[in-house]
């Protein structure tokens, strides 16, 4: 099924004062930011040797109760039990924020609502046929751009069997750099696998 197909299923409302419907032009290019923003994340993956280089070319579904389009601001929010898969990545959360500027894309941000005891959730396969590789916090933003990955509240990676897990879990790309941070009364925990 191919990214336009999907849009047909979800309840669009676009932030628009000429109250038009989205027309065709609309739809063809939220395809195509659509199909950067997820190229994008698993080209950050894949620079870690974190991403099967296969999933890129297997198609996006795209799941949520709603969405919300406000072409001026650049900002698209998938809400409502968000699914989102290609090949063996799979991002769950109850909301997912995409910030674009000038046809790129700035910052994905999968969130759960405050209320949730559940986590948003992210995985994927290794290319070095290594393990999966998940997040789980309350709060997981990518900036694409700095090539960092923020999870926020009860942040947990798992990096091949390496476990990483605070309050807050900063992960920079570039450097390979992980920093946690631990919450109130609450310590940082690493669990290294043996090589």
């Amino acid at each position: 099924m191919s990214v336009s197909k999907l849009f047909s299923y979800l309840p669009f409302k676009k932030e628009d004062k000429s109250g038009d419907a989205i027309s065709l032009w609309y739809s063809v290019r939220m395809t195509i930011a659509l199909k950067s923003i997820f190229t994008l994340s698993l080209l950050i993956w894949a620079q870690l040797g974190l991403a099967l280089s296969s999933d890129q070319d297997k198609p996006i579904r795209i799941q949520a109760d709603a969405a919300t389009v406000d072409d001026k601001k650049g900002i698209t929010i998938y809400s409502g039990n968000v699914s989102i898969d290609q090949g063996s990545l799979l991002i769950t959360a109850d909301t997912v924020k995409v910030i674009m500027s000038k046809q790129e894309v700035l910052q994905i941000i999968a969130s759960m609502l405050p209320q949730s005891k559940e986590l948003a959730h992210y995985e994927q396969e290794s290319d070095k046929k290594k393990g999966l590789v998940s997040a789980d916090a309350k709060m997981i933003t990518y900036f694409l751009q700095e090539e960092r990955i923020h999870l926020a509240g009860n942040a947990k990676l798992n990096q091949t069997g390496d476990i990483f897990s605070g309050d807050l879990l900063h992960y920079d790309l570039k450097k390979g750099i992980v920093e946690l941070k631990g919450g109130h009364k609450k310590r940082v925990n690493i669990v290294l696998k043996p090589k």
